[in-house]
């Protein structure tokens, strides 16, 4: 079962904003120059759509596959060091401030640590726990 990311209103208004205002240089750039324009712009705001309302986590047998717009991620259960509900702005795999923190065993903080913002953060965070192996850590 997918487990979307819940999404803070600020998030949707910075995305959509930057996706209605790169329309503007259309109606700048000459009309046979409106080709250029089009084939970076189309790109650029399929990507952050993409970004915006695909981003799922889901519950694999042997680990937590995390999904962000095309990107994948693979977190194996038994590496998991810690768990902790936490609030912060860090770069991550989630579109809200109200986010689960995964530390991995055996990796540095920037490569180890990823941050998750499922809908049902509570729910979401009793499941993720009983996938873990018993000494992981549970942090408040």
């Amino acid at each position: 079962m997918r487990h979307y990311s819940k999404i803070d209103l600020w998030i949707q208004c910075v995305i959509w904003g930057t996706v209605l205002v790169s329309i503007f240089p259309l109606w700048v750039v000459e009309p046979h120059e409106q080709w250029i324009v089009l084939m970076i712009l189309v790109p650029t705001a399929l990507l952050m759509l993409l970004l915006l309302y695909n981003t799922y986590y889901v519950f694999e047998e042997e680990y937590l596959k995390c999904v962000v717009g095309f990107y994948v991620q693979k977190i194996r259960y038994e590496n998991i060091k810690s768990l902790k509900k936490t609030r912060n702005f860090l770069s991550s795999a989630a579109l809200s401030a109200d986010r689960i923190e995964i530390k991995e065993k055996n990796k540095g903080y920037i490569m180890g640590t990823t941050y998750i913002s499922p809908k049902n953060k509570d729910e979401f965070f009793e499941e993720l726990r009983q996938y873990c192996p018993k000494d992981v850590e549970v942090l408040k």
